[in-house]
């Protein structure tokens, strides 16, 4: 027992070769919509606490004097935004609406035709 609260302890305790890093995320890298912003610095363990804005791709760098550490990941939402999902079924509604009422007027018996054309003298 002694010896695991031992290492528990030191394990908590910085080390000497750890160094503060100063992390940046870049949002939709390679593209015309691209935005970096700074997440700030890390720890001395290396860690950073950090709420996306974006959903999506981001390209998440440290950087530490001339290194450079960089990885990508994937961010998304818990769940689906409402405003989406009222975009999604406003949409539905005018493109299948629109085309309804075409069918409709389509096969309508008093549906005017342009059977007589103008007469030409």
């Amino acid at each position: 027992m002694g010896l695991q609260r031992g290492a528990a302890a030191r394990d908590h305790q910085p080390r000497r070769h750890d160094r503060r890093r100063l992390v940046s995320v870049e949002y939709f890298p390679n593209s015309r919509a691209a935005r970096t912003d700074t997440i700030g610095l890390t720890d001395v363990r290396g860690r950073v606490r950090w709420v996306p804005a974006f959903a999506g791709i981001v390209s998440l760098t440290a950087r530490r004097g001339h290194e450079t550490v960089a990885t990508a990941a994937s961010v998304q939402f818990p769940s689906v935004p409402p405003g989406a999902v009222l975009v999604f079924l406003f949409a539905g509604t005018v493109l299948l609406g629109g085309s309804g009422w075409a069918i409709i007027r389509l096969f309508e018996r008093d549906a005017p035709l342009d059977a007589d054309p103008p007469a030409m003298v």
